[in-house]
């Protein structure tokens, strides 16, 4: 029963409330729909869990393509563990996402969320980063001002 009832709840009604709401969508709306991390790896255990995220994130990705005729954007959002590490390769796929930015002459910003510290903000902003996002690093501060700061500096 338990998990008859967490397909309803993460698939089911996920789908129900996108399609109530998508008539009244106009051009330049966003959806955002809430997977896991789970999504991306088999987690033994909570099977089910980890199988409907599968399908949030599989969905969104799909009706995303659907929609995309019509102005209106899908996305999935996948948040782990706030106070991850930066993920070093990730400046490299920035770098990559900047040029086929600059080569299509597309006008999407590109934002990093995760692990911005004030080490690294002038490399991501280098990198093509347009937003950075910063959570960790502010809030565990001893003085959240001085380390905006310091990662503004940077760049």
């Amino acid at each position: 029963k338990d998990c008859m009832d967490m397909i309803d709840l993460n698939c089911k009604a996920l789908v129900a409330m996108t399609q109530l709401t998508l008539p009244y969508m106009k051009r330049g709306s966003k959806i955002l729909q809430l997977d896991s991390l789970s999504a991306f790896q088999p987690v033994p255990y909570i099977n089910v869990y980890g199988s409907t995220k599968s399908f949030v994130l599989s969905y969104s990705r799909a009706l995303n393509r659907e929609l995309k005729t019509e102005g209106i954007r899908v996305m999935s959002v996948n948040p782990g563990f706030g106070g991850q590490k930066f993920i070093e390769n990730s400046y490299s796929k920035i770098r990559r996402l900047d040029e086929m930015r600059k080569k299509g002459g597309y006008d999407f910003l590109i934002e990093v969320d995760g692990g911005v510290n004030p080490g690294n903000g002038g490399k991501l902003e280098e990198a093509g980063a347009d937003i950075l996002v910063a959570g960790s690093a502010v809030f565990k501060a001893e003085d959240r001002g001085e380390a905006i700061r310091l990662i503004k500096n940077e760049m």
